[in-house]
């Protein structure tokens, strides 16, 4: 009889501790750092219309996609600013895989669509589509993210898509922003300042 108890013990034991570690490196994941890719596709809502030269180019405006690869999003906001007028839109809601084996789900991504800029930042060929994203992750960490969608204005599609998670980075930026950086960087630092005034920041 103590051997059959004793068996049975071992085996609540070991069933008990596998499920503590599983929930540990379940919370551990979930708790992460912040990591995300970002994506495009066509937006059939908006359209940019750019004049220059007598010459009007017509494209549709970016929606962005946000992937989320490890860490935790508790809420995620966009915000739009020209200088002067910030427009926040959300809280998204962020969008939600349950893993198989897992008895929590596990946030994958969001979907970012933002009106085109009144006045949108060109320069040479190219246009600048850029916007924020204000982030709190679950375990309270909060950050405001910059992405800025490099456009042709030949083709109209995405030549690259730049990411920045703090103003000196943009200052210190190896891409070729040339004096776009200045307004971008200058948005950015105003931004920063400005966000806790902001609803649903």
């Amino acid at each position: 009889m103590c051997a059959v108890l004793s068996v049975a013990l071992t085996a609540f034991h070991m069933l008990y501790t596998e499920r503590v570690r599983r929930e540990q490196e379940r919370l551990s994941a979930l708790l992460q750092p912040i990591v995300y890719t970002v994506g495009w596709e066509d937006s059939s809502r908006f359209r940019y219309s750019i004049v220059e030269n007598g010459k009007c180019r017509e494209f549709p405006d970016k929606i962005t996609r946000v992937d989320v690869t490890r860490g935790t999003i508790r809420s995620m906001s966009a915000v739009t600013f020209d200088g002067e007028t910030a427009k926040v839109l959300g809280p998204f809601e962020v969008q939600a895989e349950k893993e198989q084996r897992d008895m929590a789900a596990v946030p994958t991504g969001v979907t970012v669509e933002t009106e085109p800029q009144n006045a949108p930042l060109t320069e040479g060929a190219l246009l600048y589509d850029y916007f924020f994203l204000w982030i709190e992750a679950l375990d309270g960490e909060r950050r405001l993210d910059m992405i800025c969608h490099v456009i042709d204005l030949d083709s109209g599609a995405v030549s690259e898509t730049l990411r920045w998670s703090r103003p000196e980075l943009l200052r210190r930026s190896q891409s070729a922003l040339q004096n776009a950086r200045e307004k971008m960087l200058a948005d950015y630092w105003e931004l920063t300042v400005r966000m806790e005034e902001l609803p649903n920041c």
